[in-house]
């Protein structure tokens, strides 16, 4: 379904810098960064209140125990995380899309984030990753996205997978 939302140019350019590594310095990359829709729910657009920088998420920083803290438990968002993450042997970082829709949420807001999605991805070419969470639990189990992401460790920490 869509929903006639578009994506704002900044967004565009946040994403590029954030695939390209090295733009930047690498404790000032972001490893996460949070979209809204605008007032007039027309436009996803960077939200700016809130930030992830690589330099936050360091040593015992764990980027699934900070995300719940920084979410509204009744306002959806998207959320674009750079996960570390290896298969086996192989180490890889890649572009996450996380797709917060609370189930607190008014029912319109529900709508309208799961219509807008769409406009998103087709903005950011290559993130091939997407996450839905719509509770802050689902927001601390790495191991489901993990799991998704086919790794056995992610953000350097072992995955124990949930299956016996």
């Amino acid at each position: 379904m869509a929903s006639g939302v578009t994506v704002a140019d900044d967004v565009v350019k946040e994403y590029n810098d954030m695939k390209i590594m090295g733009r930047q310095d690498p404790k000032r990359r972001k490893k996460a960064l949070f979209m809204h829709l605008s007032a007039d729910f027309k436009q996803i657009e960077i939200d700016h209140t809130r930030a992830l920088y690589m330099e936050n998420c360091d040593g015992d920083k764990d980027i699934f125990k900070q995300l719940p803290d920084m979410v509204n438990c009744k306002e959806p968002c998207y959320i674009l995380i750079d996960v570390c993450f290896a298969v086996g042997e192989c180490k890889k970082q890649e572009l996450v899309l996380l797709s917060w829709i609370p189930d607190t949420s008014a029912v319109k807001m529900k709508l309208i984030y799961s219509s807008s999605k769409d406009a998103l991805v087709k903005k950011l070419p290559g993130t091939r990753h997407m996450w839905a969470c719509s509770s802050t639990e689902e927001l601390k189990d790495y191991v489901y996205l993990g799991e998704k992401l086919g790794a056995t460790e992610i953000e350097g920490k072992p995955l124990c997978s949930r299956k016996t």
